[in-house]
C-alpha cells in the first residue's frame, strides 16, 4: 500500500485542477482494490496526470516535470503503440489486460516496451459515469529485477558506448536492433528511428550487400546459442564508399546466465587491410625477386641451419626444394672443410661483417652427389626478430674458371710466341752487328766510325728485345737496369776512350717501367747522348765524368744526363753539325713526345722530360 499512500500525497500537494484532482481521487479508488504497481495515469488527451518511477526512470523524465505532459513527448517511439489500446478503454470503456497480441511485436524492442507490454489498462470514469482517464498498471507488481531496472543500467551503459571509437549496436536474442551507438548514427547519417526494431542485417548500411547480411543472420543465430563471431563483411557508408569492417557479435547473459541481449560491433579497418594488402604485396615482390635472382640465396642461422632458400640454391647443388630445407650449410662444403667450418662460422658471428664478392678465395661447393664444383661466396649479416643470421650469396664460378683456364692457356702461348720472337729479333740483330764489325775491319780507319755508330744503335735495339725476353715481361722493360746494361756495352764499345772515365747512374725511384713504345726512342736516344759525351766531350783529356740521373714526379719522368766536359760550341744547335748521332737526338726526343733541353756552361747538360702511364 506504499504506493497508495504516495499517491495521496503527491495529489494533496500538487492538485489545483478540480477536474485532474477528481481523477486522481477516482483513480486511487481503483488502486485501493488493485495494489498493482502503479504506472501512468492518463487523462483522455493521452496527458499524464501522473507517472509512477517506473516511468519516469524509462523516459528519463524527471517526475516533477512529467505531470501535464503528453505520453509522447515522454515515450515518442512507444506512443504509436499503444495508443490503440488507449482508445479502446475510453472508447469501450472497458479494462485490457493480459492482451500481449494487441501489440505489435516491435514493442518488445523500444523503450518501456516490456513495462507497458504486460500491464493492465483501466477505465477511470468520472462521478458522471463517462470515462475520462486510463489508468495502466502492473498486475504483479514491479519486481526490483523488471526491464526499467534493465534500461536504468543501459542508459548508463549508453553514455560509454557513444564514445567508443566503433560502431555498437544493442539486439535483441532475435537479432533485432533495439540501441545504436552515436558514432554509428553519426557516420551512417541515420536515425535511431530507421534501425530501431529491425533486424541488424536489414540495415540500410548492409542490406545491399547479400553475402554480409546472410553471415549476419547465421552469427545471430551462432550468438543466441552461445557462440561469439567475428569476421570481415563490406558495409556502404555515406561519403566514404564501400568499406571492410570487423564485425563481431556475441551475447550479453543476465546474472541468472540466461542470455538476455546480443551485443554486435563493427570497427572500420579499411586503412588496415590496405596497409596489409601492400604489406602482402612487398612480401610477394620480395619473394618473387628472392626466386628470381640468379644466384644461390641461402638464409642460415647461427648454428648453420638453413632456414630459407631460392630454388636457385637447391638446383645448384643438386637437391630438390624439400631436401634443401632441412640442410645444414655443412652439407654443402667437402669433407676437408667441415671441422674447420664450425670453428669459423662462430668466429664470424661473433663479429659478423659484410664480405663481398671481390674478396675472393679459392672456395669449392659439394653437390648432393658428392662431386664438388667451384664457388664463390657473399655473406650479409642480418638481425631477424633478434636473432643474428646470415644470408649467404653463391655463385657457381665453373664457367669462369673454365673460361680463365683458357685465357691462361692462351696467354702462354701468347707469351711463348712473344718470348721467341724477341729472342730471334735480338739474335738477328747481333748478327747485324756482328757482320758491320766483320765490314769494318776491312775498312779505312778514318771511314770505319760510321760502322761504329750504326753497331751501337743495333746494340741498343737488340739489348731492349734481350730484356724483353729475359724478363719475361712482354709490354713493359725496367728503365734502371735497361740503362745500366746499355752503358756497360758503350763502355765496351769505346774501350780506348773510356779507360778512366766514369759513367754514373742513379734515381730517386726504386724501379722505373717504361711501355714498349717508349722503350726503342727511349734507348735509342740514351745511345746516341752518351756516344756524343764519349767522343767530344774530354778531347785532350785522359778522364772525365758522364752522369745519368732518373727522376719522376708522378706520371712524368725527367732523364737528366751531364758531363764534365768542354761543352757543345755556342753555335752548335740540337740537330746541326755534320755528326749523325747529334742530328737523330731531337727526331727521337719527339718520337718519346719529350721536352728536350740543353744547358751549356761547365759541361754539358740535357733534360728529357717525357710521359710516362706505366707503374710498378
Amino acid at each position: 500500500m506504499v504506493a497508495k499512500e504516495n499517491m495521496k500525497d503527491q495529489t494533496l500537494a500538487q492538485d489545483n485542477n478540480s477536474e485532474v484532482s477528481a481523477l486522481k481521487a477516482c483513480a486511487l479508488d481503483i488502486l485501493a482494490d488493485k495494489p498493482a504497481g502503479f504506472i501512468a495515469l492518463l487523462d483522455n488527451e493521452y496527458r499524464l496526470v501522473s507517472a509512477g518511477h517506473a516511468l519516469t526512470t524509462v523516459s528519463g523524465m524527471p517526475a516533477a516535470a512529467s505531470g501535464g505532459s503528453l505520453l509522447s513527448e515522454a515515450l515518442p517511439q512507444l506512443t504509436p503503440m499503444i495508443e490503440p489500446v488507449l482508445q479502446s478503454v475510453l472508447r469501450d470503456g472497458q479494462a485490457v489486460t493480459g492482451s500481449k497480441e494487441l501489440f505489435p511485436p516491435e514493442i518488445r524492442y523500444s523503450r518501456g516496451g516490456e513495462l507497458f507490454l504486460c500491464a493492465d489498462y483501466l477505465p477511470v470514469r468520472g462521478e458522471d459515469g463517462t470515462v475520462s482517464g486510463v489508468l495502466i498498471l502492473q498486475p504483479d507488481g514491479i519486481p526490483e529485477t523488471s526491464e526499467h531496472h534493465i534500461r536504468a543500467s543501459e542508459k548508463h551503459a549508453q553514455k560509454i558506448l557513444d564514445h567508443l571509437a566503433t560502431y555498437v549496436f544493442v539486439l535483441s536474442t532475435d537479432g533485432i536492433v533495439l540501441d545504436a551507438n552515436n558514432l554509428f548514427l553519426a557516420d551512417s547519417g541515420l536515425r535511431l528511428s530507421d534501425v530501431l526494431g529491425k533486424p541488424l542485417w536489414q540495415n540500410p548500411l548492409i542490406e545491399e550487400s547479400e553475402l554480409s547480411a546472410t553471415r549476419i543472420r547465421q552469427a545471430v543465430n551462432d550468438a543466441r546459442d552461445g557462440r561469439p563471431s567475428r569476421f570481415d563483411c563490406l558495409w556502404n557508408i555515406p561519403e566514404e564508399g564501400c568499406v571492410t569492417v570487423d564485425f563481431q557479435l556475441t551475447a550479453l547473459r543476465g546474472e541468472d546466465g540466461e542470455i538476455k541481449r546480443l551485443i554486435a560491433s563493427a570497427r572500420d579497418i579499411s586503412e588496415r587491410i590496405a596497409r596489409e594488402a601492400q604489406l602482402v604485396f612487398s612480401e610477394t615482390l620480395l619473394r618473387r625477386i628472392f626466386e628470381a635472382t640468379a644466384d644461390a640465396l641461402i638464409l642460415a642461422d647461427a648454428r648453420g641451419r638453413i632456414t630459407l632458400a631460392n630454388a636457385r640454391a637447391a638446383q645448384m647443388f643438386g637437391y630438390s626444394a624439400d631436401e634443401f630445407a632441412g640442410l645444414c650449410v655443412d652439407d654443402l662444403l667437402p669433407d676437408t672443410m667441415r671441422h674447420d667450418h664450425a670453428r669459423l662460422r662462430e668466429g664470424y658471428y661473433q663479429q659478423p661483417v659484410a664480405r663481398s664478392m671481390a674478396d675472393k678465395r679459392d672456395l669449392h661447393g659439394r653437390r648432393g652427389d658428392g662431386s664438388l664444383f667451384p664457388i664463390e661466396v657473399g655473406l650479409t649479416p642480418l638481425e631477424i626478430s633478434g636473432d643474428k643470421r646470415v644470408l649467404a650469396t653463391v655463385i657457381d664460378v665453373t664457367a669462369q674458371k673454365k673460361f680463365q683456364r683458357t685465357l691462361e692457356d692462351a696467354l702462354k702461348a701468347k707469351t711463348a710466341l712473344l718470348n721467341e720472337v724477341h729472342h730471334r729479333v735480338k739474335n738477328n740483330l747481333q748478327v747485324v752487328s756482328s757482320l758491320l764489325s766483320l765490314q769494318a775491319r776491312g775498312i779505312p780507319e778514318e771511314i770505319r766510325e760510321p760502322f761504329t755508330e750504326s753497331q751501337g744503335r743495333i746494340k741498343a735495339m737488340a739489348l731492349i728485345h734481350q730484356q724483353f725476353y729475359e724478363k719475361k715481361q712482354m709490354d713493359r722493360i725496367e728503365a734502371l737496369s735497361y740503362l745500366k746494361n746499355l752503358c756497360d756495352l758503350l763502355r765496351q764499345s769505346y774501350t780506348g776512350l773510356t779507360r778512366k772515365l766514369r759513367i754514373e747512374l742513379d734515381s730517386d725511384q726504386e724501379m722505373v717501367f717504361l711501355t714498349m713504345d717508349h722503350a726503342l726512342p727511349f734507348g735509342l736516344l740514351i745511345n746516341e747522348l752518351v756516344t756524343n759525351a764519349i767522343k767530344h766531350a774530354f778531347i785532350g783529356r785522359n778522364q772525365g765524368q758522364i752522369r745519368l740521373y732518373l727522376t719522376r714526379d708522378d706520371d712524368i719522368l725527367r732523364l737528366t744526363l751531364e758531363d764534365d766536359g768542354v761543352g757543345v760550341p755556342e753555335h752548335l744547335e740540337l740537330g746541326q753539325g755534320t755528326s749523325l748521332g747529334f742530328q737523330l737526338i731531337p727526331d727521337l726526343a719527339k718520337q718519346l713526345d719529350a721536352d728536350l733541353v740543353l744547358k751549356r756552361g761547365q759541361g754539358t747538360r740535357y733534360e728529357v722530360d717525357f710521359a710516362v702511364g706505366v707503374k710498378e
